[in-house]
């Protein structure tokens, strides 16, 4: 499939952004970036940002199946993504990909330097999408970081991830067809950190949900104390132990597939920290 990247420029893009945020996330309108503000960022005088749309040719017309919404920061050399979708029939094609991957180049082009995002940690794609193909890492842990409109039962706890456009690492995995599908073998004797279980290594793991979406909406109870456990191990580690989450392993035996994410003592050589 012939899938095109490119910046979005009038306001027929914006209003398809628009309806992709609610299809794709099921944003009420309230929680949605309005087309004036896309509008606003990708202004040609005076640029707020860079708005990228992921387009396929369908029955003879152009169609978005994703987005990405960068905005400007205080820090002239960084920009911050404010939100990246792509709709789910098209996921597994490298569409979120190849949206980081041209967002690089025009930021490159523009000496933006620093790369910064936040999200759901819970969500395992996201995860392995942000540490295994893209190559970021994982800064600080933010408690109950927004509200979405209407809807307050479960707390939404974040990542804020990093990285720098110009490193080897970023530069690596980004010039590269990324490959799906394959695992990594987890370090042995690595230990696994739980609510009652914490420990003092270099290395650490921290167990996931399997698919947070899918049990958001058939075990809400379950899914509150997922959120509840691993907040108190990721603010402690990240935020005071001074950790940073560095890579994301998916293994599966039988039907069952176990998400950890790796945490590892932050260290100059491993990673250089720049706050907004």
């Amino acid at each position: 499939m012939n899938i095109k990247v490119k910046e979005l420029t009038d306001f027929k893009h914006y209003n398809e952004c628009l309806n992709l945020q609610g299809e794709i996330f099921g944003l009420s309108d309230a929680d949605k970036v309005p087309s004036p503000v896309l509008s606003m960022l990708n202004r040609r005088a005076i640029p707020m940002g860079i708005v990228l749309g992921a387009f396929i040719q369908e029955n003879g017309r152009e169609k978005m199946v994703g987005y990405m919404i960068n905005v400007a920061t205080l820090k002239v050399d960084s920009i911050y993504c404010m939100m990246i979708g792509v709709l789910p029939q098209y996921h597994n094609l490298n569409i979120g990909f190849l949206l980081i991957s041209q967002l690089q180049k025009i930021a490159l082009e523009k000496n933006i330097r620093y790369f910064y995002c936040i999200y759901e940690l819970l969500e395992g794609r996201l995860g392995k999408f942000y540490f295994d193909k893209i190559g970021l890492s994982g800064v600080k842990y933010e408690v109950s970081a927004f509200e979405l409109y209407g809807k307050k039962e479960l707390p939404i706890d974040v990542f804020l991830v990093y990285g720098d456009f110009t490193s080897a690492r970023l530069e690596k995995r980004l010039s590269a067809v990324p490959v799906s599908g394959l695992e990594k073998e987890i370090p042995s004797g690595c230990p696994i950190v739980t609510e009652d279980r914490w420990v003092d290594a270099d290395s650490v793991l921290v167990e996931i949900p399997e698919d947070f979406q899918a049990l958001k909406k058939f075990d809400m109870d379950t899914a509150i104390r997922w959120r509840l456990s691993t907040r108190k191990i990721f603010d402690e580690y990240i935020n005071r132990r001074q950790y940073y989450v560095a890579e994301f392993f998916t293994l599966k035996e039988n039907a069952k597939r176990s998400n950890y994410y790796m945490l590892k003592i932050r260290g100059e050589a491993d990673i250089a920290e720049r706050s907004l």
